[in-house]
């Protein structure tokens, strides 16, 4: 649990690294972020796909993601 006592609640910093799922199978983990400078909401994770395609860094964004899996560090997408 993070210091604001919210559970769901997580630093981008932990969260880089995380893996993403895909209804076929891995296609690579968060790299960074793209952040809107006024409201600071996530608008997309920048995922790196080099295990999957090679040297490529694909946008997902958090409405695509269907599920996180705080425990295996992974997020479930409908982007396949």
């Amino acid at each position: 649990m993070n210091p604001t006592g919210d559970p769901t609640l997580r630093s981008m910093q932990k969260v880089r690294g995380y893996h993403i799922q895909g209804s076929d199978g891995e296609i690579g983990h968060v790299d960074d972020f793209i952040i809107d400078d006024e409201t600071w909401a996530i608008r997309y994770l920048v995922v790196d796909t080099k295990n999957w395609w090679r040297e490529k860094k694909v946008l997902v964004s958090p409405q695509w993601i269907e599920r996180v899996s705080w425990d295996e560090a992974e997020a479930m997408t409908s982007v396949a």
